[in-house]
């Protein structure tokens, strides 16, 4: 597809994944995704992220499919990854999307449903731990939503809960979502400039596109139909690094202490 087609194109969706090595779980992630997307039109871009030379063969077998590819041969760290792969389309909305979150059936279409109130400005999805997970229980909630406790620390909300549990079940809104997937609007994508890579190899960037969507007058949403499996950190453990949890907080505190509320009392 050359660059004139893609501006012209009616893809509703671009899918953007950051990729480095496991590519058993970017397989099973593409896999999933014309079920996820339904009827929704939609084009990939992948921005591989380091992966090494000799495993970069597996995107042979993609070649003739609505998936593109830009290489990097050292990581870049997962929010440059995400705004690499992200500015390469033109559609009008953007599917964040790592490797290691395997979509349901028709999960994309609900996000996309979410979008049609003008109003929201980013839509992430129910995430359950998979079998097998060793960060919490088969089948049980990993997201749905980020909150913040009164000591400034976020949090997943209602993590190992039971995805059908009430309370679970009536969080439509969210400060912020995981950057894990989630579904926002290009023009605000553009607007912001992505994610912020000052946060380098990632945390800590999803947050802050949250609150600065928000300053921007849009709303920040959960749906609760969206579902998704995530195993959490999956590529940081395969090649052997940690994200750097304590510089990136201090770095968004340093931005963001004076956009923080302490919104935890309000779901108990």
């Amino acid at each position: 597809m050359n660059k004139k087609n893609k501006r012209t194109s009616s893809v509703l969706v671009d899918v953007a994944i950051p990729n480095m090595g496991k590519f058993d779980f970017l397989e099973k992630c593409l896999s999933a995704l014309p079920a996820a997307m339904g009827n929704i039109s939609y084009n990939v871009w992948i921005c591989d992220n380091g992966s090494k030379p000799e495993e970069l063969s597996f995107y042979d077998k993609y070649k003739d499919k609505q998936i593109h590819l830009t290489k990097y041969r050292q990581g870049v760290g997962y929010p440059k990854a995400c705004n690499v792969a992200a500015r390469q389309g033109f559609a009008p909305l953007i599917l964040i999307l790592t490797n290691d979150v395997f979509l349901e059936p028709h999960s994309v279409e609900y996000l996309v449903r979410e979008m049609d109130d003008p109003k929201t400005g980013i839509v992430g999805m129910k995430l359950l731990f998979p079998e097998g997970s060793p960060h919490g229980p088969s089948g049980k909630v990993q997201h749905v939503g980020i909150e913040l406790d009164i000591r400034a620390n976020f949090y997943h909300q209602f993590i190992a809960w039971n995805p059908n549990n009430p309370k679970v079940l009536a969080k439509k809104e969210a400060f912020a979502v995981t950057g894990a997937v989630f579904m926002t609007r290009r023009s605000i994508w553009s607007k912001l400039r992505g994610f912020n890579e000052i946060y380098g190899l990632g945390t800590y960037e999803d947050v802050e596109y949250a609150i600065e969507t928000r300053k921007l007058g849009y709303n920040i949403k959960v749906s609760q139909e969206a579902i998704g499996y995530h195993w959490v950190n999956a590529t940081a453990k395969e090649a052997g690094f940690a994200y750097p949890l304590n510089e990136n907080k201090h770095i968004f505190m340093s931005r963001h202490n004076k956009d923080l509320r302490y919104d935890e009392w309000k779901y108990w």
